[in-house]
Protein backbone atom coordinates (compact mmCIF):
# COMPACT_ATOMS: atom_id res chain seq x y z
CA UNK A 1 0.00 0.00 0.00
CA UNK A 2 1.30 3.41 -0.83
CA UNK A 3 1.70 5.87 1.98
CA UNK A 4 -1.41 7.90 2.67
CA UNK A 5 -0.74 11.36 1.29
CA UNK A 6 -0.71 13.80 4.19
CA UNK A 7 -0.50 17.52 3.89
CA UNK A 8 2.19 18.63 6.30
CA UNK A 9 2.50 21.93 8.04
CA UNK A 10 5.59 23.60 6.55
CA UNK A 11 4.62 27.24 6.25
CA UNK A 12 3.01 30.09 8.14
CA UNK A 13 -0.76 29.77 8.19
CA UNK A 14 -2.28 32.33 5.84
CA UNK A 15 -5.71 33.88 6.15
CA UNK A 16 -5.59 34.43 2.41
CA UNK A 17 -5.76 30.76 1.42
CA UNK A 18 -9.00 31.39 -0.41
CA UNK A 19 -9.31 34.23 -2.88
CA UNK A 20 -11.48 37.12 -1.72
CA UNK A 21 -13.51 36.66 -4.90
CA UNK A 22 -14.36 33.02 -4.09
CA UNK A 23 -18.06 32.29 -3.62
CA UNK A 24 -20.12 31.21 -1.82
CA UNK A 25 -18.96 32.27 1.66
CA UNK A 26 -18.93 30.31 4.91
CA UNK A 27 -18.71 32.26 8.18
CA UNK A 28 -18.12 30.85 11.67
CA UNK A 29 -19.30 33.22 14.40
CA UNK A 30 -17.71 32.50 17.79
CA UNK A 31 -18.95 33.61 21.21
CA UNK A 32 -16.78 33.10 24.32
CA UNK A 33 -18.56 32.54 27.62
CA UNK A 34 -17.23 34.86 30.36
CA UNK A 35 -16.00 33.61 33.73
CA UNK A 36 -18.51 32.59 36.36
CA UNK A 37 -21.29 31.01 34.29
CA UNK A 38 -22.47 27.53 35.30
CA UNK A 39 -22.39 24.81 32.63
CA UNK A 40 -22.78 21.05 32.34
CA UNK A 41 -19.15 19.98 31.95
CA UNK A 42 -20.01 16.59 30.45
CA UNK A 43 -18.34 14.73 33.32
CA UNK A 44 -21.27 14.58 35.71
CA UNK A 45 -21.08 18.14 37.03
CA UNK A 46 -24.09 20.19 35.96
CA UNK A 47 -22.93 23.34 37.75
CA UNK A 48 -19.31 23.69 36.73
CA UNK A 49 -18.18 27.36 36.69
CA UNK A 50 -16.56 28.72 33.55
CA UNK A 51 -13.18 30.47 33.50
CA UNK A 52 -12.10 33.33 31.24
CA UNK A 53 -10.11 32.49 28.12
CA UNK A 54 -6.89 34.47 27.93
CA UNK A 55 -6.36 36.90 25.06
CA UNK A 56 -3.75 34.51 23.69
CA UNK A 57 -6.18 31.60 23.75
CA UNK A 58 -8.76 33.69 21.90
CA UNK A 59 -6.06 34.56 19.39
CA UNK A 60 -5.29 30.88 18.82
CA UNK A 61 -8.98 30.02 18.67
CA UNK A 62 -9.41 32.74 16.06
CA UNK A 63 -6.70 31.07 13.96
CA UNK A 64 -8.58 27.76 14.16
CA UNK A 65 -11.79 29.51 13.12
CA UNK A 66 -10.05 31.21 10.20
CA UNK A 67 -8.51 27.92 9.12
CA UNK A 68 -11.90 26.29 8.64
CA UNK A 69 -13.30 29.40 6.97
CA UNK A 70 -10.48 29.10 4.44
CA UNK A 71 -11.02 25.39 3.79
CA UNK A 72 -14.84 25.33 3.83
CA UNK A 73 -15.84 27.86 1.20
CA UNK A 74 -19.61 27.49 1.45
CA UNK A 75 -22.49 25.04 1.69
CA UNK A 76 -24.35 23.53 -1.23
CA UNK A 77 -27.58 25.38 -1.97
CA UNK A 78 -26.95 28.15 0.60
CA UNK A 79 -25.62 31.61 -0.18
CA UNK A 80 -23.38 33.08 2.54
CA UNK A 81 -23.86 30.18 4.97
CA UNK A 82 -22.94 30.82 8.60
CA UNK A 83 -22.50 28.83 11.80
CA UNK A 84 -22.76 30.00 15.44
CA UNK A 85 -20.39 28.49 17.99
CA UNK A 86 -20.28 29.08 21.76
CA UNK A 87 -17.01 28.16 23.53
CA UNK A 88 -16.12 28.00 27.19
CA UNK A 89 -13.39 26.86 29.60
CA UNK A 90 -14.28 24.85 32.72
CA UNK A 91 -12.77 22.06 34.87
CA UNK A 92 -13.67 18.66 33.51
CA UNK A 93 -11.72 15.50 34.36
CA UNK A 94 -8.35 16.50 35.81
CA UNK A 95 -5.00 16.78 34.07
CA UNK A 96 -4.12 14.79 30.96
CA UNK A 97 -7.54 13.32 30.32
CA UNK A 98 -9.97 14.76 27.84
CA UNK A 99 -8.69 18.07 26.47
CA UNK A 100 -11.94 19.28 24.91
CA UNK A 101 -15.24 18.25 23.37
CA UNK A 102 -17.67 19.80 20.92
CA UNK A 103 -20.83 19.10 19.00
CA UNK A 104 -23.65 20.68 17.00
CA UNK A 105 -26.83 21.87 18.71
CA UNK A 106 -29.22 23.11 16.01
CA UNK A 107 -29.83 21.79 12.52
CA UNK A 108 -31.65 22.36 9.26
CA UNK A 109 -32.49 20.25 6.22
CA UNK A 110 -31.18 22.12 3.21
CA UNK A 111 -32.75 22.37 -0.23
CA UNK A 112 -29.81 20.31 -1.47
CA UNK A 113 -30.91 17.47 0.82
CA UNK A 114 -28.22 17.62 3.51
CA UNK A 115 -28.79 17.63 7.27
CA UNK A 116 -26.70 20.69 8.19
CA UNK A 117 -25.54 21.77 11.64
CA UNK A 118 -26.21 25.49 12.14
CA UNK A 119 -24.87 26.05 15.67
CA UNK A 120 -22.91 24.24 18.33
CA UNK A 121 -20.81 24.29 21.48
CA UNK A 122 -17.20 23.63 22.47
CA UNK A 123 -15.68 23.06 25.89
CA UNK A 124 -12.00 23.20 26.83
CA UNK A 125 -10.85 21.52 30.04
CA UNK A 126 -9.58 24.15 32.48
CA UNK A 127 -7.66 21.34 34.23
CA UNK A 128 -5.44 21.31 31.13
CA UNK A 129 -5.69 24.86 29.79
CA UNK A 130 -6.89 27.01 32.71
CA UNK A 131 -4.92 29.45 34.82
CA UNK A 132 -4.72 27.00 37.74
CA UNK A 133 -3.87 23.87 35.72
CA UNK A 134 -1.22 21.82 37.53
CA UNK A 135 0.35 20.67 34.26
CA UNK A 136 -0.74 23.21 31.62
CA UNK A 137 -0.75 21.89 28.07
CA UNK A 138 1.09 23.62 25.24
CA UNK A 139 -0.24 26.35 22.99
CA UNK A 140 0.03 23.94 20.06
CA UNK A 141 -2.21 21.41 21.80
CA UNK A 142 -4.76 24.15 22.47
CA UNK A 143 -4.69 25.23 18.82
CA UNK A 144 -4.85 21.70 17.39
CA UNK A 145 -7.66 20.84 19.79
CA UNK A 146 -9.59 23.92 18.65
CA UNK A 147 -9.17 22.96 14.98
CA UNK A 148 -10.17 19.36 15.75
CA UNK A 149 -13.22 20.26 17.85
CA UNK A 150 -14.53 22.88 15.43
CA UNK A 151 -14.61 20.10 12.85
CA UNK A 152 -16.84 18.02 15.14
CA UNK A 153 -19.08 21.02 15.87
CA UNK A 154 -19.49 21.56 12.12
CA UNK A 155 -20.54 17.95 11.59
CA UNK A 156 -17.44 15.79 11.12
CA UNK A 157 -18.42 12.53 12.80
CA UNK A 158 -21.38 14.08 14.58
CA UNK A 159 -23.42 14.37 11.36
CA UNK A 160 -22.17 11.30 9.48
CA UNK A 161 -25.12 9.04 10.31
CA UNK A 162 -27.72 11.75 9.65
CA UNK A 163 -26.35 12.15 6.13
CA UNK A 164 -26.09 8.44 5.30
CA UNK A 165 -22.28 8.37 5.43
CA UNK A 166 -21.84 5.26 7.61
CA UNK A 167 -22.96 1.65 7.20
CA UNK A 168 -25.54 -0.09 9.38
CA UNK A 169 -22.95 -0.87 12.08
CA UNK A 170 -21.97 2.79 12.34
CA UNK A 171 -18.31 1.75 12.36
CA UNK A 172 -17.47 2.17 8.68
CA UNK A 173 -17.45 5.40 6.68
CA UNK A 174 -18.92 5.00 3.18
CA UNK A 175 -19.18 8.58 1.85
CA UNK A 176 -18.20 8.73 -1.82
CA UNK A 177 -16.03 11.87 -1.73
CA UNK A 178 -13.85 10.77 1.19
CA UNK A 179 -13.51 7.24 -0.20
CA UNK A 180 -12.39 8.62 -3.55
CA UNK A 181 -9.82 10.89 -1.88
CA UNK A 182 -8.58 8.07 0.37
CA UNK A 183 -8.19 5.68 -2.55
CA UNK A 184 -6.47 8.28 -4.72
CA UNK A 185 -3.89 9.16 -2.10
CA UNK A 186 -3.48 5.60 -0.81
CA UNK A 187 -3.42 3.76 -4.14
CA UNK A 188 -6.23 1.48 -2.96
CA UNK A 189 -9.83 0.60 -3.88
CA UNK A 190 -11.46 0.25 -0.45
CA UNK A 191 -15.22 0.60 -0.09
CA UNK A 192 -15.21 1.90 3.50
CA UNK A 193 -12.94 3.61 6.04
CA UNK A 194 -12.93 2.34 9.61
CA UNK A 195 -13.98 4.77 12.34
CA UNK A 196 -12.83 4.76 15.95
CA UNK A 197 -15.36 2.91 18.10
CA UNK A 198 -15.19 3.11 21.88
CA UNK A 199 -13.51 5.24 24.51
CA UNK A 200 -16.17 7.92 24.22
CA UNK A 201 -15.58 8.71 20.58
CA UNK A 202 -18.98 7.53 19.29
CA UNK A 203 -17.63 6.66 15.82
CA UNK A 204 -16.79 10.32 15.23
CA UNK A 205 -13.05 10.05 14.43
CA UNK A 206 -10.94 8.15 11.95
CA UNK A 207 -9.44 4.97 13.39
CA UNK A 208 -6.08 5.35 15.13
CA UNK A 209 -3.31 4.51 12.70
CA UNK A 210 -5.16 5.77 9.62
CA UNK A 211 -2.17 7.93 8.72
CA UNK A 212 0.60 6.70 11.03
CA UNK A 213 2.97 6.78 8.07
CA UNK A 214 2.81 10.59 8.10
CA UNK A 215 5.86 12.40 9.41
CA UNK A 216 5.33 15.13 12.03
CA UNK A 217 6.22 18.68 11.06
CA UNK A 218 9.34 18.58 13.21
CA UNK A 219 10.71 15.69 11.12
CA UNK A 220 10.49 13.04 13.84
CA UNK A 221 8.81 9.74 12.95
CA UNK A 222 5.33 8.96 14.23
CA UNK A 223 5.99 6.07 16.62
CA UNK A 224 2.90 4.06 17.46
CA UNK A 225 -0.81 4.57 16.98
CA UNK A 226 -1.18 7.13 19.76
CA UNK A 227 1.27 9.41 17.94
CA UNK A 228 -0.81 9.42 14.77
CA UNK A 229 -0.60 13.04 13.58
CA UNK A 230 -3.79 13.01 11.44
CA UNK A 231 -6.01 15.81 12.77
CA UNK A 232 -9.23 13.79 13.02
CA UNK A 233 -7.94 10.77 14.91
CA UNK A 234 -8.92 10.86 18.61
CA UNK A 235 -5.63 11.42 20.41
CA UNK A 236 -3.77 14.73 20.25
CA UNK A 237 -0.08 15.04 19.43
CA UNK A 238 2.18 17.72 20.89
CA UNK A 239 3.26 19.12 17.52
CA UNK A 240 1.21 20.60 14.66
CA UNK A 241 -1.28 18.05 13.36
CA UNK A 242 -1.60 17.00 9.74
CA UNK A 243 -4.72 16.80 7.60
CA UNK A 244 -5.48 14.12 5.02
CA UNK A 245 -7.37 14.46 1.77
CA UNK A 246 -10.03 12.13 3.21
CA UNK A 247 -10.73 14.56 6.05
CA UNK A 248 -11.43 17.49 3.74
CA UNK A 249 -13.40 15.29 1.32
CA UNK A 250 -15.61 14.10 4.18
CA UNK A 251 -16.86 17.68 4.50
CA UNK A 252 -17.90 17.50 0.84
CA UNK A 253 -19.89 14.39 1.72
CA UNK A 254 -21.59 16.52 4.42
CA UNK A 255 -22.61 19.15 1.84
CA UNK A 256 -19.87 21.73 2.32
CA UNK A 257 -18.10 23.43 -0.54
CA UNK A 258 -14.36 23.02 0.05
CA UNK A 259 -10.97 23.63 -1.44
CA UNK A 260 -9.64 20.77 -3.56
CA UNK A 261 -8.79 18.06 -1.00
CA UNK A 262 -5.78 17.01 -3.11
CA UNK A 263 -4.24 20.47 -2.82
CA UNK A 264 -1.73 21.11 -0.05
CA UNK A 265 -3.47 22.70 2.94
CA UNK A 266 -1.45 24.33 5.72
CA UNK A 267 -2.74 24.11 9.28
CA UNK A 268 -1.94 26.87 11.77
CA UNK A 269 1.26 26.72 13.82
CA UNK A 270 0.85 28.28 17.27
CA UNK A 271 4.25 29.96 17.30
CA UNK A 272 3.38 31.81 14.10
CA UNK A 273 0.00 33.17 15.24
CA UNK A 274 0.36 36.90 15.86
CA UNK A 275 -2.93 38.29 14.51
CA UNK A 276 -5.15 40.56 16.59
CA UNK A 277 -7.50 38.95 19.10
CA UNK A 278 -10.89 38.47 17.39
CA UNK A 279 -13.89 40.32 18.76
CA UNK A 280 -16.42 37.99 20.43
CA UNK A 281 -19.81 37.49 18.84
CA UNK A 282 -22.85 39.09 20.42
CA UNK A 283 -25.95 37.28 21.63
CA UNK A 284 -26.40 33.98 23.40
CA UNK A 285 -27.46 30.53 22.19
CA UNK A 286 -29.74 28.32 24.26
CA UNK A 287 -27.72 25.17 24.90
CA UNK A 288 -28.51 21.67 26.05
CA UNK A 289 -26.01 19.74 28.17
CA UNK A 290 -23.60 17.35 26.46
CA UNK A 291 -23.24 13.94 28.06
CA UNK A 292 -19.58 13.02 27.61
CA UNK A 293 -17.78 9.69 27.79
CA UNK A 294 -14.04 10.03 28.21
CA UNK A 295 -10.96 7.86 27.72
CA UNK A 296 -7.64 8.03 29.50
CA UNK A 297 -4.71 9.86 27.97
CA UNK A 298 -4.56 13.27 26.30
CA UNK A 299 -7.57 13.11 24.07
CA UNK A 300 -9.86 15.22 22.02
CA UNK A 301 -13.47 14.05 21.95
Amino acid sequence: MKKLLCFMIWALFSLNTISASAAPIFDIIVEYKPAGELVNNGAGNTSSPTEEFTDRQKQLFGAAESFWESVLTGFQGIVNASYNLVAWLTPEDGSDGSLAFAGPRTFETTTSGFDRATSGIMQFDADDFGASALFPQSEQLFLDSAVHEIAHALGFGTQFSFNGLVDASGNNYIGAEALAAFNTTNGTSVTSILLENGGGHWNECWILGLSSSCTPEDGSPASGLFNDPELMTPFAVNYPATISAATIAAFRDLGYETVDPLTTIHLPIAANITADVPEPATGMLMLAGLLGLFASGRRRS
